[in-house]
Parts: C-alpha cells; sequence; structure tokens
C-alpha cells in the first residue's frame, strides 16, 4: 500500500477521471466535521474512505464517486479486510461513471446519496457558441438580468455564509429540496476557500448576485482539476423578476472558462424530483450523465438488522 500525500492523491485521482468527492481536501474537509477519513492508494487504484456512524454508535463506511484507477480489485479486499478488522456494519460504493471490478463478496444496490444524474457542459467552444446552445428564453433572461442592474461577485469571506445559507434554505423550503445545515456549509467554506488557486487541489467559493446592494442570489462553486461544479444555491423568491439565477450561473460559466476548466457540472437533474430546478439547468445546455448504482458490502452480520431497521422505519 503506497502512503499518500496531498500533491500525489490529486495528481493520480485527476489522471484517472476522478471527481472532487476523492479529492485530498474533500477528506479534510470530513475531518473537519468531526468524521474519520481512511486514503487507500496502490499501484493500481485510488479510494478515499469516510467513516459515518449509525444509530446505536455503530458505523459505516462510505466512498463517494470511488474508487478510482484501472483495477480497484486488491484495494477493495484491503478496504473490507480493515472494515471487518474495525467493526463496521458495511461499507457503501458509489461508483464513478467508470466503476472498478467491485471487491469479491455479495453487494446490495441501495439508494444514491450523490446526485445519480447530471448535466456537463463542454467549455471548449467559444462563448458565443455556448451562449448560442442555450435555451432561447434563458438567453432572454441573462439579458434581462443584466439590463435590471444585477451584478455578481465572488467571495470566500466567512461572513458571506449568512447570506447564502439563507437563500438557500428559503429555496429549498419551496421546492421541497434537501438542504444540509449551516454548520456544513460554513466549515466548507472555511476548509476548502482558502486552497491556494495555482493547485491542483479542491477549492470552493461563493458567487452572489445583487441588486441596489442587496443579495437577491448565491451559489456554491468548487473547483478541482479542468471541471467546476455548481453544488449549491438560492435565490429570493420576492425578486424573481429580476432572472439574478441566470445571470449567476452564466457568469459561473465564463469565469469557469475563463480558469481554464474544460466543463461545467451541474451536480444534479432529474425531472421528477426536482422539475423546477432541471428545467433552469438544462437551459444552459449539457450533456445528460447517468452514474452507476451505488451498492452495500456487507462487513458484519449486524447489516441484516440495519436493513431491517430501514424498513421499519420507511
Amino acid at each position: 500500500m503506497i502512503m499518500p500525500d496531498r500533491e500525489t492523491w490529486n495528481r493520480y485521482v485527476l489522471a484517472h477521471g476522478g471527481e472532487f468527492l476523492q479529492s485530498w481536501e474533500w477528506g479534510q474537509f470530513q475531518v473537519a466535521l468531526g468524521r474519520t477519513v481512511h486514503r487507500y492508494r496502490d499501484q493500481s487504484a485510488a479510494a478515499l474512505v469516510i467513516n459515518q456512524s449509525l444509530p446505536l454508535g455503530q458505523h459505516y463506511w462510505s466512498t463517494p464517486r470511488g474508487p478510482v484507477g484501472t483495477n480497484a480489485t486488491a484495494l477493495s479486499q484491503q478496504i473490507v479486510a480493515d472494515g471487518r478488522a474495525a467493526g463496521v456494519v458495511f461499507w457503501r460504493v458509489e461508483p464513478p461513471l467508470a466503476p472498478n471490478p467491485p471487491p469479491l463478496l455479495p453487494s446490495h444496490p441501495t439508494s444514491y446519496r450523490q446526485p445519480h444524474q447530471t448535466l456537463v457542459l463542454d467549455l471548449t467552444p467559444s462563448l458565443d457558441d455556448l451562449l448560442a446552445t442555450c435555451h432561447p428564453k434563458t438567453r432572454y433572461n441573462i439579458r434581462l438580468a443584466a439590463k435590471h442592474g444585477v451584478t455578481v461577485r465572488r467571495s470566500v469571506d466567512a461572513r458571506d455564509i449568512d447570506i447564502f445559507w439563507q437563500l438557500s434554505a428559503d429555496t429549498a423550503s419551496r421546492q421541497q429540496l434537501r438542504l444540509h445545515d449551516r454548520h456544513y456549509y460554513q466549515t466548507m467554506l472555511a476548509t476548502l476557500g482558502q486552497t491556494a488557486t495555482n493547485t491542483n487541489g479542491l477549492r470552493v467559493e461563493l458567487f452572489i448576485a445583487e441588486h441596489q446592494g442587496r443579495a437577491v442570489a448565491a451559489n456554491l462553486v468548487a473547483w478541482f482539476g479542468e471541471t467546476v461544479t455548481y453544488l449549491h444555491g438560492g435565490s429570493r423568491h420576492d425578486h424573481r423578476e429580476l432572472m439574478a439565477p441566470h445571470l449567476l450561473q452564466w457568469t459561473q460559466i465564463k469565469a469557469a472558462q475563463a480558469a481554464g476548466a474544460t466543463r461545467y457540472d451541474c451536480w444534479g437533474y432529474d425531472e421528477q424530483i426536482w422539475p423546477g430546478v432541471s428545467r433552469f439547468k438544462a437551459g444552459f445546455g449539457g450533456e445528460r450523465i447517468t452514474y452507476p448504482t451505488p451498492r452495500e458490502y456487507p462487513l458484519s452480520r449486524r447489516y441484516r438488522w440495519y436493513v431491517l431497521a430501514k424498513k421499519l422505519l420507511a
């Protein structure tokens, strides 16, 4: 097993098409939330493993969008052995787009925690071409927001997390979306907002749309390698006529391209579960991508009791 460091870890993850959820910094963020992380790396694969809590003092391990690499069989076997030795109930794997061979034991399909579909916009065409691929109504709303005098600023200031949180909480309530608590986003910005822009590390920042000095929309955006991901956001319903979210999204796309990114990930698309949000994202174009089904690998006999409890509480 290779002992990793930040630079070589991120370089390996990026070279094998890994996403920010497998970055070194995402592990540091999990530690800041109070969780234990394990990083596994051999010659053929790498996996960030996060220790998650269950009721009654139990735990499971989670690997979001991983493992990454060319062949994860040996690595997975090591994770399974270590998990059993640590008394972990199960290992939850949410595979990347090109899933690696799973460990050699039975597994069970389970629900998605990360978005099961997304829209990814190719940023290599010119800005004019990107704008031309937008839905006509989206182009109109981008220009309308600018005409109304909406402006956009970028921030990693911890004081701005309150703006983002309030706007996001209001939007989540209106559209019946699930949201992490304020501490989660506050910790994310504090942990990941200071990553140097000249490294291959994960960093996040806020994009805030304002009108006449008042924040009317705000988004949290992640940068990792050549991919920029729109993670979370919200807007004021009583200022919806300003079309600020359209200008905000377009500003993020322009900033991503200017920074050399080649992909813009809208991070979640589902016409049935999130019809309004999905229509909004689809207005900017992009290729629809569907991720493989997550799997749970039982590591203890207690897994059957966990499954039974889930069914009783469903």
